[in-house]
């Protein structure tokens, strides 16, 4: 166990040890809006009131353990067995320079 690593071959063992990091990134097409005013309410000042659509691009992550590899896609009549988590939201955490 040199400088820290307490890893060991039985790890796989423990049920909540999760070392596989599965990352989606997805174009999210949607009809809500999401804009702000200012105080009077007189001018947007972030986003848009029109009718087109909003293009989002949203980044999913996960954590799974090797046997939950092939169980990716949920099943119908099957609970989903692990939680999604939104991670990142148009780009935001890598400084998107769109805003």
């Amino acid at each position: 166990n040199k400088n820290g690593d307490n890893r060991s071959v039985f790890d796989f063992f423990d049920l909540e040890y999760k070392p596989y990091l599965i990352s989606v990134t997805a174009l999210i097409h949607s009809p809500m809006k999401l804009y702000v005013w200012n105080q009077n309410k007189t001018k947007v000042l972030f986003g848009s009131d029109d009718s087109e659509q909003v293009k989002n691009v949203v980044k999913f992550e996960t954590n799974i353990r090797w046997t939950e590899l092939y169980k990716l896609a949920p099943v119908p009549n099957k609970p989903l067995l692990r939680t999604w988590k939104i991670t990142d939201y148009n780009n935001v955490m890598n400084e998107n320079p769109y805003f």
